[in-house]
């Protein structure tokens, strides 16, 4: 929506409606769970487009900012829709009801905030002036993610911030790009263990393996995208200080 244009809401709707059970749900609920689905995004992205009208959302540190409290502001309408259409179809009581939100929101926000900058960053074509240096070290990156986002996100030992200099050195070395595709990798590898019951955000409790996860997964992309934007911003101030 935020590259193609508002008119195209209906296919989050058509996505919506694919990627649900509905079968499980009064249909009064399902519908405003719909609903409150379609208006986060629809919302968030008008705000993006709104706030950053002149420039790539991530290429300054305030473009993340927004981004950031967008996506926060849409995940909190459709938590707020999906959350009260539970509550009304009996789905839920109401001694629930924090909990749900909370994971509602927290979920569709950490989501979106891989998602969407994952898209804008590789939106444009690939550079084709890179050297073979600059290939072999995407790749060493690469694996490096791969390698210690295992490690730190399987072992039981709390050493999950074993992964952070490696989102740095992408940060730092490769943009936009390269945080974004970093984050999106350690997150895919924390959900898996978790999900496969391994590592330090596993727990008996269900609620607090999840918090504890979208908790994770949110820090490791703010962080890393704003320090990407901090280059970005860096680098075009020494080519206007040049020019």
């Amino acid at each position: 929506l935020y590259l193609g244009g508002v008119a195209y809401w209906p296919g989050v709707l058509i996505g919506d409606l694919l990627a649900n059970d509905y079968s499980v749900l009064p249909l009064g609920s399902a519908l405003g769970q719909t609903c409150g689905n379609v208006l986060e995004v629809v919302i968030a992205t008008l705000l993006i487009r709104r706030l950053v009208r002149h420039e790539s959302p991530l290429a300054t540190v305030r473009g993340v900012g927004v981004i950031a409290i967008s996506v926060a502001a849409g995940a909190a309408v459709s938590a707020n829709i999906g959350a009260t259409s539970l509550l009304s179809g009996s789905v839920i009581g109401v001694h629930e009801l924090p909990k749900v939100w909370r994971t509602w929101w927290l979920g569709d926000a950490s989501g979106a905030l891989l998602v969407v900058p994952l898209a804008l960053a590789w939106y444009a074509p690939l550079p084709k002036d890179w050297s073979r240096a600059r290939w072999l070290e995407a790749g060493s990156l690469l694996l490096g993610v791969v390698a210690l986002a295992e490690v730190a996100t399987r072992s039981t030992t709390p050493i999950a911030y074993l992964v952070f200099p490696v989102l740095i050195w992408a940060a730092l070395r490769f943009g936009q790009r390269g945080a974004t595709l970093a984050v999106a990798v350690t997150a895919v590898i924390t959900v898996w263990n978790v999900t496969h019951y391994a590592g330090p955000f596993h727990f008996n409790s269900i609620t607090r393996s999840v918090l504890s996860t979208q908790l994770f997964i949110a820090v490791s992309v703010l962080t890393t995208l704003s320090l990407a934007a901090a280059v970005t911003e860096r680098e075009r101030f020494a080519l206007r200080l040049a020019a």
